[in-house]
């Protein structure tokens, strides 16, 4: 193992170091272009979906200065990745743009792992294409194998088909950016679409010790307690966020109320989240949640395929996410996973 580690080290800093001669430039020689990447960069980094939009448009000004900035294409492809992944906007539109962007950033640099990545998130998302998606995910790492996102996204995707390697993925993700909170999510996601609830509700606690706020890890964490049979704890720890809960902490909490009995509360959220006052796209896939929890089939099933509609970025968990259990039984489940192009599996 370490003389694997130790060659795998060696290859990427090959990778980094000692860059081929014949390498085509990929960078940007215009000052303007490169500020307004380095701000459109600042801005990514801002906490969870911050200051995606802000991002988005520092790009759009580096590629306006400079059309043949690979990284900006890869950089704006990334952003708007992520606001599907946040639900910021309804995914569908915002994943075909960022498809144009990484085929471009790809047209101008075929070693960009980030337009790779972005290629197989499509490609999982939009096409329902997993052999592409999967393709595209070995190509980004073979480009760097020291991108954690990639590593990140592979392992969530192996970890939703039931496959082992999953969670040495994830581990790797979390070695190359210890720190990440979102990095720390997914692995512990991969433990959690795994069966493994104890683990994943450990790495969540972990998460959540570095930082109590953090939104995601807090409704991970539920979702884990809700399988281990505390669901009052899980509502606890939902209802102690001081920041007002987005639409998917909403459902899962309404998911959490639901199995402990209190249907009225669940129904309730559920209400809230189709009316008229909630502001942010409301995911059809995660209020589905809430009626599977209720024992609402036919109300699940009519978001799911909503969900199917809007190209939910969660649809592809559904053979190995727990809380739908409730619908394995009903012949439109079977029907869902043909439409998908998957294979039942069950939950560890």
């Amino acid at each position: 193992m370490q003389a694997e580690v130790a060659s795998e080290i060696a290859h990427a800093l090959t990778l980094e170091l000692l860059p081929t001669p014949a390498q085509k430039w990929a960078g940007t020689r215009h000052p303007g272009a490169y500020q307004a990447f380095l701000r459109a960069r600042f801005q990514w980094n801002k906490t969870a979906d911050e200051g995606l939009e802000a991002a988005i448009a520092g790009y759009d000004e580096s590629i306006a200065l400079d059309p043949s900035y690979a990284k900006a294409y890869s950089g704006r492809a990334r952003a708007r990745l992520a606001l599907c992944d946040y639900y910021r906007v309804e995914p569908r539109t915002s994943l075909e743009a960022a498809r144009q962007d990484a085929h471009r950033a790809l047209e101008l640099d075929a070693g960009d792992a980030e337009a790779h990545l972005v290629v197989g998130e499509v490609e999982r998302t939009l096409d329902w294409n997993w052999t592409g998606a999967e393709a595209a995910y070995r190509a980004a790492l073979a480009a760097n194998p020291n991108n954690e996102a990639a590593h990140r996204y592979y392992a969530v995707f192996l970890a939703a088909r039931g496959r082992a390697e999953s969670a040495a993925l994830g581990d790797r993700a979390c070695a190359l950016d210890p720190l990440c909170l979102v990095v720390n999510s997914a692995a512990a996601s991969v433990h959690y679409l795994r069966g493994d609830h104890d683990t994943a509700a450990e790495r969540y606690r972990h998460i959540i010790e570095m930082e109590p706020r953090f939104v995601a890890a807090r409704r991970g964490l539920a979702a884990c307690l809700v399988q281990l049979g505390r669901q009052q704890e899980a509502i606890e720890l939902l209802t102690s966020v001081e920041a007002k809960l987005d639409p998917v902490s909403k459902a899962w909490m309404g998911h959490a109320l639901a199995v402990y009995g209190n249907t009225a509360a669940a129904r309730g959220i559920a209400a809230e989240l189709l009316g008229p006052t909630e502001r942010r796209f409301v995911p059809a896939f995660h209020l589905a949640l809430i009626y599977a929890g209720l024992g609402d089939l036919d109300a699940a099933f009519k978001q799911l395929d909503r969900a199917c509609e809007a190209r939910d970025p969660s649809l592809d968990t559904i053979a190995v996410e727990p809380r739908f259990q409730p619908l394995h039984r009903d012949r439109r489940y079977l029907q869902l996973l043909e439409r998908l192009k998957l294979a039942p599996l069950a939950v560890a």
